[in-house]
């Protein structure tokens, strides 16, 4: 029997929708407590992500995505940037190179967008040494500081 293209393709959209983006991480317990450890204020949306508000690192946002958990951080971009937008993808693409685990973009709301992807469940041990490289962006966007600063509100 021969499998049309498009009903694999209907497959693979139905089977992978729950694996997309399905709220909070798996053992996300686990996960809020390890980040209350590291000094984040931590809270549930709901359950539809984690939220993590830190004095010295970025404030993330946590949800399950793709088997694993996605953390995105939110700098809101000025009117400067929106006037210099170019500019600032060219500035935002700098920091990709060096980016260690991370990745830099201006989203639709002229915002520095954040995100880093930590792949499978929460373990201890490997989502503390995620973290520690995660956290690297703010030595990254130290580094380009006067730069970036009018670019943000």
């Amino acid at each position: 029997m021969k499998l049309s293209i498009r009903f694999v393709l209907i497959m693979v959209v139905v089977l992978s929708a729950g694996i997309v983006n399905a709220g909070v991480p798996e053992k996300a317990d686990d996960v809020t407590n390890h980040l209350e450890f590291m000094g984040y204020s931590v809270t549930d949306s709901d359950g539809e992500y984690l939220r993590a508000t830190h004095d010295t690192h970025v404030n993330i946002v946590l949800k399950a995505f793709r088997g694993g958990i996605l953390l995105t951080a939110y700098m809101g971009g000025s009117s400067y940037a929106a006037d210099h937008y170019d500019d600032f993808c060219e500035l935002v693409n700098g920091l990709n190179a060096n980016a260690a685990a991370a990745r830099y973009y201006v989203d639709s709301d002229i915002d520095l967008t954040i995100e880093g992807y930590y792949p499978g469940k929460y373990d201890r041990t490997q989502f503390s040494v995620y973290m520690e490289a995660f956290n690297l962006v703010i030595s990254e966007l130290a580094a380009e500081y006067d730069e970036l600063e009018k670019y943000l509100d």
